[in-house]
């Protein structure tokens, strides 16, 4: 939090932030600071795949389908195969069909 007081424009501050919050499982506190850090950065794609994996943990699968980004990628199963799942939702079952691919070379 003191990084955050001394430069309060700096991603990877609210990244740490993140980090030890998901570490604490404070899930929605570190929501927020994700999507703070994604506001500073919008392309930082560690974020983006932090912000994913705890919104497929905690069933936020609307907020998943809203952030959706294919231009995105990741190096882990667990994030396609949810995006999998929940993609078709919002009627995207191309993109959906395409993320289980992309789970197996991970898993």
């Amino acid at each position: 939090m003191r990084a955050i007081g001394i430069n309060p424009d700096f991603t990877w501050s609210y990244y740490s932030l993140a980090d030890a919050l998901l570490k604490l499982e404070r899930w929605e506190d570190a929501i927020a600071s994700l999507h703070q850090a994604m506001r500073l950065d919008s392309a930082n794609s560690q974020c983006y795949y932090h912000l994913v994996k705890v919104l497929l943990k905690t069933g936020h699968d609307q907020l998943v389908i809203a952030c959706y980004r294919p231009e995105l990628k990741f190096e882990e199963a667990e994030v396609y195969y949810g995006l999998g799942e929940v993609l078709p939702k919002a009627g995207q079952l191309e993109e959906s069909i395409s993320c289980y691919p992309r789970a197996l070379i991970f898993a």
